[in-house]
């Protein structure tokens, strides 16, 4: 091991009975690294990032931290020592503070220190800690206020504590758009400096060409390449994923424009946070919704799906209004919601693949009053086939599932549930290049069978490349109304800062 190497990891391998496994993994971490790990959904990247941080131990081989092997029991040794790991579904005490959610662990680890929790000193130290890191949250409101985009930049600040050698960013910028990633990579960059090396899992082409310095490919459970990513473009980068240089990236499909109004939404208004939003959705429309930090998309999404009340404002479904008390009437008047936190509003831990995908979906397979299985296990994989969900045994726990894979097993639960409205809220959040292609032709599909589609997305090139009308939302207002031909990132970029 060279002095330049802090992390080596050796012939490691993991397995679970009849899932996944990790094969032979021999990878290198150097002093000064931001070393991008890429590769399809169910690769094994986190699976990789979480024995290495100690929340899996190997099955064999040997991971070396500065010459010593390591090979850690439990999360608390890595926490304590030297690794830290950011998880891709960041989990928060949503009853508490932002500051207390970003001082909780430091608190822990730094013993020394701790004493009785003073709120007010906590939220001061907050408050300088996000000026210094350009962090436009308020430490003193409710976790539960903020949006996933926005509790991104919070763990951001919590790997800037964390004091650690060896950071581990899972997916990071899932959900931001380019002006929030901007404030990220300020913090990344202040992270860098105190960090030794960095270890990045993501989809997003353009930051490995960015902020990266090395790149390696998994597939199925190996490391298939690893590469200097001085000189390599984004072509380079999909020709190494997919073995496929050329893609239609947005498989955007044209319909007749249909004129016949599905949703109409008038002055919307919730806690200071939606201020009279009015817009309509039309038949066989995919309608874009996109904004910055702070703008409330997930808000209004959780409003139209009843999760949230309005204090006023009215929806109309087909020109009858709806008032929604429950998330349940709004299935009833045939809305669904694919939400933006998986890991938190949908996804059932304890239940199969097959059983989290067909659960609102029962009595399609109801036969003389008993569910018919086999009828149920047919359908499940017929859209295990459409999506390319893996592994694809519908009797497999959701929880071998790769973060990206659990997002499509949920994407086709509503695809299943035939509705007329579909909102989706980062659909795409976490999926590889490849599989992001397989959503958007899902959604092309559910346009040709005369559906509508709201999507709310931090991807402006997505939102460009799928939408047939732009709404920008800015502080909980609509703003702007853009059409796709006269859309550009630079003219919604203008239109969302303004405000």
């Amino acid at each position: 091991m060279s002095e330049n190497v802090i992390l080596e990891i050796q012939n490691l391998n993991k397995s679970f009975v009849g899932e996944f496994s990790l094969t032979n993994i021999n990878l290198k971490l150097n002093c000064g690294d931001i070393h991008f790990i890429m590769g399809e959904n169910g690769a094994g990247k986190s699976l990789l990032m979480k024995i290495i941080a100690g929340y899996f131990s190997a099955d064999s081989g040997d991971i070396l931290f500065k010459n010593n092997i390591i090979n850690p029991p439990g999360a608390n040794k890595a926490l304590h020592g030297e690794i830290y790991y950011q998880h891709q579904d960041l989990p928060v005490f949503e009853n508490l503070s932002v500051a207390e959610n970003v001082y909780f662990e430091y608190r822990i680890r730094n013993k020394k220190k701790f004493k009785l929790w003073n709120e007010m000193e906590n939220i001061s130290q907050c408050r300088q800690l996000f000026k210094d890191l350009k962090i436009p949250l308020l430490p003193e409101k409710s976790m539960a206020y903020y949006d996933f985009a926005e509790r991104q930049l919070l763990f951001a600040a919590k790997a800037f504590l964390s004091d650690a050698k060896i950071i581990i960013l899972d997916e990071p910028t899932a959900g931001m758009n380019d002006i929030e990633r901007s404030f990220f990579f300020d913090i990344l960059s202040l992270v860098r400096e105190k960090a030794e090396a960095i270890f990045y899992i993501s989809h997003r082409l353009d930051e490995v060409t960015k902020v990266g310095n090395k790149l390696s490919i998994m597939e199925r459970g190996k490391i298939i390449s690893t590469s200097e990513i001085e000189n390599m473009d984004e072509r380079d980068i999909i020709h190494l994923i997919t073995g496929n240089p050329m893609f239609q990236q947005y498989p955007k499909i044209k319909v007749k424009k249909n004129k016949k109004c599905v949703l109409n939404v008038k002055n919307l208004s919730s806690k200071k946070r939606l201020k009279e939003v009015s817009f309509k959705v039309y038949k066989q429309e995919i309608l874009g919704i996109t904004g910055l930090v702070n703008s409330n998309r997930t808000h209004l999404a959780n409003c139209l799906f009843g999760v949230k009340q309005p204090d006023y404002g009215t929806i109309s479904i087909n020109g009858k209004i709806h008032r929604f008390t429950h998330p349940f009437d709004a299935l009833l008047a045939g809305i669904s919601l694919i939400p933006e936190d998986r890991h938190n509003n949908s996804i059932f831990d304890p239940l199969t693949m097959g059983s989290n995908m067909t659960l609102p979906n029962l009595k399609r397979f109801l036969n003389n009053s008993m569910l018919d299985d086999n009828i149920l296990t047919e359908v499940a994989l017929s859209y295990v086939k459409k999506l390319g969900i893996t592994p694809n045994t519908p009797g497999d726990s959701i929880n071998f599932f790769s973060g990206g894979n659990q997002q499509k097993v949920l994407l086709a639960r509503w695809f299943m549930k035939r509705s007329a409205i579909y909102i989706m809220d980062e659909p795409t959040r976490g999926i590889d290049t490849a599989s992001k292609i397989d959503i958007y032709n899902s959604m092309n599909n559910l346009i040709i069978k005369g559906a509508s589609v709201i999507l709310l997305s931090s991807d402006i090139d997505e939102i460009i490349g799928m939408c047939d009308r732009i709404l920008i939302l800015s502080d909980g207002k609509i703003t702007a109304e853009l059409s796709q031909s006269e859309a550009s990132k630079e003219k919604i970029y203008s239109l969302a800062v303004k405000g």
